[in-house]
Parts: C-alpha cells; sequence; structure tokens
C-alpha cells in the first residue's frame, strides 16, 4: 500500500458562545481536517485543533499551508501501514525534531485511522488494546462573572458531569470569588479544579491558591507561564493540591523536564497538541514511569479529533480524567456523519475499524474557510 494523496481542508465552526480564558477569547473554532489517499482505496482521517496559537505558532492557517506545502508531498510514496517509519521521516524535515506539533499530529491519526482500516481493528487495538469503552468526562467554565459562572456549574452538574474546571488567571481576587460562587452552588460533595491557563506570576499563585485550597478544589492546572518550571516546582511543593503541568507539557522532552525539576504533580496530554497517538503513549508512559498521573484535555475538536481523544483514553489506563466529550458540548454542528455517543457525562468509544468515524463532505464545504496555500 503507497499513499497517493493528501486532502486539507481547513473548517470553521462557530462556538455556541466566545469562550474566554486567562490566553484569549474564541469566537470561531477553527479547525483542519486531512484525508490521506492510499492506492487501494483506503482513506485515513485526521484533524489539527488548536483553541487559541500557542508558543508554537500554528494556526489553523498555519497548519493548511505547512500540511499542504511542507509535510504533504514527504508522504507521496510511503507506505501508511509504517508508521513510526513515515513520523519519522516527518521529525527529520525541520532542525527541531518537535517542530510542527499540531500538523504532526493530524497526520499521525490519519496513519492510524488507515491501519485500523486495513487491518478491520479500531485504533484502540493498534495502540495496545481496549481497557474501557466508556469514561466520565469534565467540563471546563470560561471566565465570566461569579454569578454567571456559578449558574453554568449548575446546569453542568445537572447534566451529568462529575467534574468542573473553572477557568482562572486574569484577576487573582475575582477568580477567587468565582471559585467560591462555584462551590456554593455545587456544594460541598461536587469535585471543582481550576486552570490558570499560565495566568498567575508564582508569588501570586503562590497567595491566592493557598486562599482557593480552602474551597475544596482538587487540582491547580497550569498555573505559571509554561517556561517557568521553577515557579511551577515551588507553587507544587507548596500546595496540599495537585498541580499539573499542560502548556509546560507539549512534547515527550518536556515531560522529561517536568519530572527532572519536580515541577508538577500531573500533566495534561492533549492528542492535538503532543503531535498525535505515538508521542501522547510516550508521554504517558514518562509521566507513569516517574509516578506522576495523567489526565486529557482536547483543544475542542472537531468529530474525527474526539474519536481519536476516545480511541487514546480507551487504550491508555493511565489517564485518570477526561477534559471532553463530543463537539455538541461547544458547537451547534460537526463535520461527521453519526455524533460520538456522548450521554450523561459519559462518552462512549466509537464502534468500527480505525478511528469508528465517517466525515460529511457537504459539512466540510459548509464550515470551510478560505487559507491561501500557494
Amino acid at each position: 500500500m503507497k499513499i497517493t494523496r493528501l486532502e486539507v481542508f481547513p473548517i470553521g465552526l462557530p462556538y455556541g458562545r466566545p469562550y474566554e480564558q486567562a490566553t484569549g477569547t474564541a469566537e470561531l473554532a477553527k479547525r483542519v481536517v486531512v484525508k490521506l489517499h492510499t492506492d487501494e482505496g483506503i482513506v485515513g482521517l485526521g484533524e489539527a485543533s488548536t483553541v487559541l496559537p500557542d508558543r508554537t505558532g500554528e494556526s489553523a492557517e498555519a497548519i493548511t499551508v505547512i500540511l499542504a506545502n511542507h509535510l504533504g508531498p514527504l508522504l507521496l510514496g510511503e507506505d501508511p501501514l509504517q508508521i513510526q517509519h513515515v513520523m519519522q521521516k516527518l521529525r527529520r524535515a525541520s532542525m527541531d525534531k518537535y517542530g510542527f506539533p499540531y500538523s504532526k499530529a493530524a497526520i499521525d491519526l490519519a496513519l492510524h485511522d488507515i491501519v485500523g482500516k486495513a487491518l478491520n481493528v479500531p485504533v484502540a487495538v493498534l495502540l495496545g488494546g481496549i481497557v474501557r469503552m466508556r469514561i466520565p468526562v469534565s467540563r471546563s467554565v470560561p471566565i465570566t462573572s461569579p454569578e454567571e459562572t456559578a449558574e453554568e456549574a449548575l446546569k453542568l452538574k445537572a447534566l451529568g458531569y462529575n467534574l468542573l474546571t473553572v477557568k482562572i488567571g486574569l484577576d487573582p481576587e475575582k477568580d477567587l470569588a468565582r471559585v467560591a460562587a462555584v462551590r456554593r452552588a455545587v456544594g460541598d460533595d461536587f469535585r471543582v479544579e481550576v486552570d490558570a491557563n499560565q495566568g498567575y506570576r508564582a508569588d501570586v499563585a503562590l497567595r491566592i491558591l493557598r486562599r482557593m485550597e480552602e474551597y475544596g478544589i482538587e487540582n491547580v492546572e497550569q498555573p505559571c507561564p509554561w517556561w517557568d518550571l521553577r515557579g511551577m516546582a515551588e507553587v507544587s511543593r507548596a500546595l496540599d493540591t495537585t498541580v499539573t503541568a499542560d502548556e509546560s507539557v507539549i512534547v515527550p522532552a518536556e515531560a522529561m523536564n517536568v519530572v527532572r525539576l519536580e515541577a508538577a504533580d500531573a500533566i495534561t496530554i492533549k492528542l492535538a497538541k503532543c503531535g498525535g497517538f505515538l508521542a501522547s503513549k510516550r508521554i504517558a508512559a514518562i509521566a507513569d514511569t516517574a509516578g506522576l498521573s495523567c489526565n486529557m484535555g482536547s483543544q475542542h475538536p472537531a468529530g474525527i479529533g474526539t474519536a481519536a481523544m476516545c480511541h487514546f483514553w480507551a487504550s491508555t489506563p493511565e489517564i485518570t480524567d477526561v477534559g471532553y466529550g463530543a463537539p455538541a458540548e461547544r458547537f451547534e454542528d460537526d463535520v461527521i456523519r453519526e455524533p460520538i455517543r456522548f450521554v450523561d457525562g459519559m462518552v462512549y468509544l466509537p464502534e468500527g475499524p480505525g478511528l469508528g468515524v465517517e466525515v460529511d463532505d457537504e459539512k466540510l464545504a459548509r464550515y470551510a474557510i478560505p487559507v491561501r496555500v500557494g
């Protein structure tokens, strides 16, 4: 089997409401869907997703150009069954072997989809085997007023979520008020965590998070800038609450740095930011070997990226919590034919070979956004 063509489809899905976090506000979810064609007629589906451009610089527009002009041509003639070989070739395509992780993730997903379809097995089987068919998911609450945040928390609790992530990081005192309001609304026994998205300096994080611990938070995600691992370590040592590294860990080498500096108690894995299945499995192995736990974030993918998330948590027992269930949580529509099954706060592994989803070409066209690649 040989790869014959890579098709790239930049799309934009409107958020149901603007999504605000410490690093900015997103109103349109720009995603990049890929179709990887083979000479045997098997087509692999992949997706790259970013909520907001991060330190990689990979926006949907940049990803489209990288895939179409730089990485895509390197795939032609390669055997898609040899996933490691193909991804190693892409690694050598830039001076930094960890460059373009979002773009590479789309290809990694598509390769696994092809192999699963060729062997007539789910991708989760390729990743080590299925250890669970469903998992409860959490939901993040964007930055709004304390009253609005509490109201939203009550609605999400009623929908069956068993863990809520309160976004913080813009104004420490308002953040504290927001967390207090959520705790009063959902009760003492409901699970609540916070995510600062790098919004605090270490000294500010220490001062405000110690006070926030009084409200029974169980996790603090990325309190300090991604590069300040010493600050993260200081916060981690000072708090009783688990501290999780998210933006500090995009690639496996950064997971090793977190371990070396004892900068966190846990690591957030996102297939989109970490480069796909292969790299994400490496990060999970590093964390597990070092005694750190792992949770799973999303970058709010459309259906293809969500299906990939399902196969990852289904085959990775190191994952303790998942922060996303289905595109229906954020968007009014999707680009796959059958939606990911998501009921009462539980998301289910899609059935069928490969990723287990089919793309809707009409919707790909409907939500297309213009990006110049030539």
